[in-house]
């Protein structure tokens, strides 16, 4: 099988479709080296430039010709080494002196005109702050793009391209109002292999049976000063075209979007962007407005993401519309453009949930048939992730996805690494874990993002050696295939890993989609055993499980889904059925461990109707606890078994109330993420606890019914990274006990910190690294555990803990490096100093 680079991949998508994102990646990819051959045999760089068009232009109406598989930048040379000896020819010719003479005075006269209004440009430039000033120079005179100029100035790409924004729009009000309306910005912008660019991929566009004005003689002709004239009604054209989506990729389990079509994704078109129903070809007349039809109202959405401190503008942020009681896997992101504008033509009317590619659901929206709709959504300012992307030998992995991992059955892409393996990601919660993807390669393991609004943290993620490919067919339980449905490729070691030890890198599931035929395909897979799990887009089908065994060759799945188990039943007091109430059930134990995916699948929320019955439409088969929730009290609990294509009864009587008063006092204030954990023996000795806040005041309550003794735990539980703090433990609490009251001295109190440097045995800083401490003299049933990872000067801070005895680790849970140990008192820090991470 030949493999092809992504060159000839994108010609050959572009010779099958005209796609134009395609033969964006082609240009993007040869044209800079075509422009240093072309101005070695160019008179100028004007010349030059002329030279890369008719390349490429002849490159498009010649497409047909070029051999699939065959290297595409010879290709072009030889079409541009035609074109250069055409122009010697031509530059040989007698020219006509009288033509020639009224040429010149026009040219003259369109290049006093030009200067003139660089002139008022460049003055206005100046006239700028400092950080706009060079941005826009090479924008307008050098024609860069904006990941170009980044690259030059060393500033994030994100940055420059606000500042772009934010420079125009000083730029207009300080220019003459005679040339603040486009035509200064026009002139300025048209030189460079930007220009090039855009009349390449207007012509590209062209070819598909669309007019251009910019057609003539089917050879678009760069002339600087034709350019000048209608750049701005071309570059609309061009960029409404290049953002409507493509056709959907032929080749199964293609998922996400390519590195490539997102690093050449094209900003959406401007507001001032002509509608479709108003584009004409500029040479075609004009019919007359009386005669023309009327146009039927157009149903649109502008979404505008706004930065909720600043109240700016946030370019790059992708948005995406879920129907509410739509189960859509695989969003359909559009990226916001620099002034934070996402469009969508056409939607279907009706109430959306806005998606935000990296903070999840950010409101909602209705859409009205036959109107603009607009609506604006804030972003909080969270936290900046930069950091680097590294192959299995540690080298940059230029064009390696960075995806977030949340809520949702999907892993969105939020940057795409450099050719130094570098990205940046901004407004991130809290929380969220980013992971490195990249074909052929298996996934990195995913880090928690962690820290306050404002934090910059830097990461490093490493892919893992692919080598393996695993495929698979999905069906329904009708047999029939399964399109759209989400797929999640996990090794199958991470299915014994626990899910809530936060701060530790865990390994993630690649999600992939099915295609038509309920098919998909990943090279993103290394020698080992995996778990493949199969969600399906119709609530009406149980999600469906297999294992895939790719450690000696690639391996084949084959996923059908069954029926689904149903739970039906009532919540009821007193015989009296209850209405408002919300009712959980939670799939505790599969057939198949599907490790942290078991929290995404296993959970359904319903809430009671009128006669207080619920009916839970679709469950992960196998032991099923159900709660009754009235806000966060648990008024209820059952356990059943959910058998796929069954339907099980499941109701729910809430007891005589006798709730359970939890008291904690302690000589200073309490810490936050205070909670008590409420055991009820009469359940598994592994099923999960409920928990019950603990206020500022040291109050709580649990109000479950208790038909026999309970345990309560105190533990501190503060939402970052890796830690589980336990505190007390009160034993057989009986039934009939009122209050519990927990006396928490000085020591029990978490208040102090570990600090030290990670080094190896010369001495050199280990950053990014995973240090853990663990207690090692409280009860048992009392873990005390927190974990930290090393800055880049190999330093960390673990805290704040309870007064004990400490080991202290590094590297995995399942295969720890012993580093010391470590006492720790209520009256200071302690201070390890130089902390030796030694070999194995």
């Amino acid at each position: 099988m030949m493999l092809l680079r992504p060159v000839e991949l994108a010609f050959a998508r572009f010779q099958k479709t005209r796609d134009a994102k395609a033969l964006a990646i082609v240009f993007d990819r040869t044209a800079n080296e075509l422009l240093r051959v072309a101005r070695h045999v160019a008179t100028d760089p004007a010349a030059a430039d002329d030279l890369v068009q008719a390349t490429f232009l002849t490159a498009i109406e010649s497409a047909a010709s070029h051999e699939r598989g065959r290297p595409v930048l010879p290709w072009l040379l030889g079409i541009l080494a035609n074109h250069a000896r055409a122009a010697r020819r031509h530059a040989r010719r007698q020219p006509d002196l009288q033509r020639l003479r009224g040429d010149v005075i026009a040219d003259v006269h369109a290049e006093i005109e030009a200067r003139d209004v660089r002139s008022e440009l460049a003055a206005a430039i100046a006239r700028l702050p400092d950080v706009y000033r060079p941005v826009l120079r090479l924008w307008f005179e050098h024609g860069l793009e904006a990941h170009e100029i980044a690259a030059v100035l060393e500033r994030p790409a994100g940055t420059v391209r606000a500042q772009l924004s934010r420079g125009m729009d000083s730029l207009r009000r300080l220019l003459p109002a005679s040339l603040a309306g486009g035509a200064a910005l026009t002139v300025a912008a048209g030189n460079g292999l930007a220009a090039v660019r855009t009349q390449v991929l207007a012509h590209g566009v062209a070819t598909r049976g669309l007019p251009s004005s910019l057609a003539i003689g089917g050879l678009l002709v760069l002339n600087h000063k034709v350019f000048a004239a209608g750049a701005a009604a071309a570059l609309a054209f061009v960029l409404w075209f290049v953002s409507s989506p493509p056709a959907p990729p032929a080749i199964a389990g293609a998922g996400e979007r390519t590195a490539a079509e997102v690093a050449t994704a094209p900003a959406r078109p401007p507001a001032t962007a002509p509608a479709a129903a108003d584009r004409v070809d500029a040479g075609a007349p004009a019919a007359p407005r009386d005669m023309a039809p009327p146009a039927s109202p157009r149903t649109s959405l502008v979404v505008r993401v706004r930065d909720k401190d600043s109240g700016e503008p946030v370019p790059g942020i992708g948005v995406a519309l879920e129907q509410p009681e739509q189960r859509v896997f695989g969003l359909a992101f559009v990226s916001t453009d620099r002034e934070g504008t996402a469009r969508f033509d056409e939607p279907t009317p009706g109430g959306y949930t806005i998606q935000l590619d990296r903070v999840g659901r950010s409101g909602t929206v209705a859409v009205a048939a036959g109107k603009a709709n607009e609506r604006t959504v804030e972003i909080p300012a969270g936290i900046v992730a930069e950091g680097t992307v590294l192959d299995e030998h540690g080298q940059p992995a230029a064009g390696a996805s960075v995806v977030r991992h949340g809520a949702i059955h999907s892993a969105p892409t939020l940057a795409i690494a450099d050719a130094s393996g570098r990205f940046r990601i901004a407004h991130l919660p809290d929380g969220v874990e980013l992971q490195a993807r990249r074909a052929g390669n298996a996934p990195s393991l995913a880090h928690q993002v962690e820290g306050a609004p404002g934090t910059h943290i830097e990461l490093s993620l490493r892919l893992h050696a692919g080598g393996r490919r695993i495929t698979g067919r999905v069906l329904d339980a009708a047999g029939k295939p399964a399109a759209g449905a989400a797929i999640a490729l996990l090794p199958a070691a991470a299915a014994s890993i626990d899910p809530f030890a936060r701060g530790v890198p865990q390994p993630r599931a690649a999600w992939q989609h099915t295609d038509r035929d309920g098919r998909f395909a990943s090279d993103e897979v290394a020698p080992e055993k995996y778990v493949v799990v199969a969600i399906f887009a119709e609530w009406a089908t149980t999600p469906a499980v297999a294992e895939a065994d790719a450690r000696e060759h690639d391996a084949d799945v084959e996923l059908r889904g069954a029926p689904p188990a149903v739970v039906e039943g009532s919540v009821r007091r007193n015989g009296k059925g209850l209405a408002g109430v919300d009712v959980r059930a939670f799939t505790e134990r599969c057939a198949i461990p599907i490790g942290y995916l078991q929290n995404h699948l296993g959970h359904v929320m319903v809430r009671t109707g009128r006669d207080g019955s619920f009916r839970v439409p679709s469950l992960l088969p196998g032991e099923v606890v159900l709660h009754a929730f009235e806000g966060t009290a648990v008024l209820a609990e059952k356990r059943i078994r959910a058998v796929a294509g069954e339907t099980a009864r499941g109701d729910l009587d809430v007891a005589r109330s006798n709730p359970l008063a939890i008291r904690v006092k302690a000589p200073a204030a309490l810490p936050d993420g205070l909670r008590a954990w409420v055991h009820r023996r009469d359940t598994a000795p592994d099923a999960t606890p409920s928990p019950v806040e603990i206020d500022a005041r040291g109050n709580g309550r649990y109000d479950a019914p208790r038909p026999g003794p309970v345990d309560v735990d105190l533990a501190v539980l503060p939402g970052r990274g890796g830690y589980w703090l336990g505190l007390a433990r009160i034993e057989m609490v009986g039934a009939d006990r009122e209050e519990v009251l927990f006396e928490l001295s000085a020591e029990q109190l978490p208040s102090r910190h570990l600090r030290g440097r990670l080094v190896d045995a010369l001495k050199a800083p280990q950053s990014g690294m995973t240090v853990r401490a663990q207690r090692t003299d409280g009860p048992p049933v009392l873990l005390v555990m927190a974990e930290a990872m090393t800055a880049a000067d190999g330093t960390f801070t673990i805290g704040p803990l309870p007064a004990g005895r400490y080991l202290l680790t590094s590297g995995a849970l399942t295969a720890p490096r012993r580093l010391c140990d470590a006492l720790l008192t209520s009256a200071r820090d302690e201070e390890l100093g130089d902390v030796v991470l030694r070999e194995r």
